[in-house]
Formats: C-alpha cells, structure tokens, sequence
C-alpha cells in the first residue's frame, strides 16, 4: 500500500466512531466502562455521557496527531523507515482505537464484545511486533545514536507531541480524578 493509502485509511478509521457513536448514541447502556483489565472485565464504570462515550476516538485523534507528527520529521537518513514506523503505528493505532470506542455499543452482546476484543488483541499484537521491527531498523539506521535522532524533531513538532501528549493524558486520567 502506498503511504497516501495508509494516511486515509488512519483517517477514515479515526473518524468512524464520530460518525457511527452519534447514530447510536440512545442505545449505549446508561453505564459504560472507562477502563476494563487484561480479561475485559470493567474495572471503572462511569454514567453516559459525551463525554465517557467520546472520549476513546478523542484519544485516538491525539494519538494520531503524534503519529503524523513523527511521520513528517525530516531525517537525514533513515527518513522511510521512520515513516514507514509511523505510519504502521498511525493505522493499528486508529484500528485499535476505533475498535475499542465500539465496544460500547455492544457492551451488553458477550459474544460480540468477545469477537471484537480478540480482533483488537490481534491488532495489538501486530503492532507490537510491526513496532519493534520498525524502531529497530530506524535505530541501527542512526547507530544506535537515539538523540541524534530525537534532535532532528522541530521546535514546532515538539510544541504538538507534547500537547497531544498533554491531552492524552489527561482523557486516561479525567476519570480518575473527576
């Protein structure tokens, strides 16, 4: 696939759940899970709200900002591997994501959220697997030197990763704290 391909298919899956949540916004139960553990069961309830609901794909936007942040670094050398590492994590990012922001539609269909979390646990693994891949290769591209490559990002993309970052943290934390 070419890279214009895995830029719109990020996109496009990332912005799914702002149009599908809406649609089905009346029969998502009264109680969704914020944060569930390793066997899926919901460690942290929250009642529904705009909020709670939207809160995944807004995760998913921010995670997306990085991915596209660290795509568009220039690099000296080593500049498609960086964004072929950022575009595999940008799609299985937004995959994994979307997916998840689903989850709340079919909370209360045991076999159906079964299905959905092994899909997510599968996209999660290839992630893994594409990520150390990708970041291995990037690394013995800049000898091992991880702050040369570090000082190649911009004043301005810095200014984004940490604002996404910011932001990303804050939505994981929100529900703790509120």
């Amino acid at each position: 696939m070419t890279k214009k391909i895995f830029i719109i298919l990020s996109v496009i899956i990332t912005i799914s759940p702002f149009a599908l949540l809406p649609v089905f916004y009346d029969s998502i139960p009264q109680q969704v899970p914020v944060f569930v553990d390793m066997k899926g069961n919901p460690t942290l309830m929250t009642d529904k709200s705009y909020f709670s609901v939207f809160r995944l794909p807004i995760m998913g936007i921010m995670t997306q900002v990085i991915c596209f942040t660290m795509f568009s670094v220039n690099l000296e050398y080593g500049r498609q591997k960086n964004q072929l590492l950022w575009l595999s994590v940008s799609f299985l990012a937004a995959l994994k994501m979307s997916l998840t922001s689903m989850e709340v539609l079919i909370y209360e269909n045991p076999e159906t959220l079964n299905l959905l979390r092994t899909i997510v646990l599968v996209v999660i693994c290839i992630a893994v697997v594409s990520i150390v891949f990708n970041v291995y290769s990037l690394y013995k591209s800049y000898n091992k030197k991880f702050v040369q490559y570090l000082s190649k990002i911009s004043t301005l993309h810095k200014t984004l990763l940490s604002l996404s970052f910011i932001g990303y943290l804050f939505l994981v934390l929100f529900p703790l704290i509120s």
